[in-house]
């Protein structure tokens, strides 16, 4: 049986998201103890959204956030903070 990790990454790079996504599946395929489930976001809303969510219900045990996105569209975000 293997436990799930619950995962956040905002990133605004589609190189860097797909570098994550695959070191993940990696990590999940040489151990059968974890799965790794990623919730990805590229933006401050969608971000903020995931991540009030997550308040409320499931919590992110791991949450990987990139230090220079873009702000939200109303510029109500500047950065996304936990």
């Amino acid at each position: 049986m293997s436990d799930t990790i619950n995962v956040l990454i905002v990133e605004d790079e589609p190189i860097i998201i797909g570098l994550l996504e695959s070191i993940f599946k990696q990590l999940s395929d040489s151990n059968n103890n974890w799965y790794f489930k990623l919730n990805l976001t590229q933006n401050c809303d969608t971000a903020m959204n995931k991540i009030e969510k997550a308040v409320l219900g499931k919590p992110f045990d791991l949450a990987l956030l990139d230090i220079s996105i873009p702000p939200s569209k109303q510029k109500k975000y500047y950065r996304v903070r936990i």
